[in-house]
């Protein structure tokens, strides 16, 4: 996908119109527009339309081609932001504060089957000073409440699943594990990752994951 990003001027702005919540879309092909809340009080209006060169429809290979802005306000009302992306699906667009800073991160989902299908989501973190596009990792990440650690369940082949650990490390998404699950013979096995930044042995951070892992079993 191609990213941009930009800041704005401070100038009071509002929302252009009333305008469905995004979390409420089902089927955001049939929008083009939609509003989020954040946790401290920010917001976000994202548009989508075609991409000038491709049809706004799917393509006879069943792909969208849509270009996304998001408009990213202060909880004062004010414009701040502007980021945006390419991708090949209209968004599913989820504000969640992923590593427990305050902040909400942006998760704009590009999602293949209908909701609860397959794809990915590009994150988008405010590492205080706006927003800018970190990384991609699976869909559902969700916090872990530890050392700013994010866990998002995955796919390894048939009948076999992973729980991956990602954390930000100057502002990118980073791996920091993956276990495997449902554990080999009762135990756990945890590959591990950049660990630099959690403090922790190898032995201590293959113990924490399998410990986040079997409560998420």
């Amino acid at each position: 996908m191609s990213l941009l990003a930009g800041a704005a001027g401070a100038a009071p702005c509002a929302y252009a119109a009333p305008l469905p919540d995004c979390a409420g879309l089902r089927a955001p092909q049939e929008s083009g527009a939609c509003v989020l809340r954040a946790a401290d009080g920010s917001g976000f209006q994202a548009r989508w339309a075609g991409v000038p060169e491709r049809p706004t429809t799917a393509d006879p290979d069943g792909s969208w081609h849509v270009h996304v802005e998001v408009e990213v306000f202060g909880p004062d009302g004010a414009l701040r932001q502007r980021v945006g992306q390419d991708g090949p699906k209209p968004p599913y667009l989820t504000p969640a504060d992923l590593d427990g800073d305050g902040r909400d991160e942006l998760l704009v989902a590009m999602v293949y089957g209908g909701a609860g299908g397959n794809g990915s989501a590009e994150v988008w973190h405010d590492g205080g000073s706006g927003y800018a596009e970190a990384g991609e990792v699976g869909l559902g990440a969700r916090p872990t409440g530890w050392r700013g650690v994010f866990a998002v369940d995955s796919h390894v082949d048939a009948g076999a699943r992973a729980l991956d650990f990602y954390r930000f490390e100057g502002g990118e998404v980073v791996g920091a594990a993956t276990v495997l699950r449902p554990f080999k013979d009762g135990r756990c096995e945890a590959r591990l990752g950049d660990i630099a930044g959690l403090g922790l042995t190898a032995s201590e951070a293959e113990e924490r994951f399998c410990a986040e892992a079997s409560r998420a079993t």
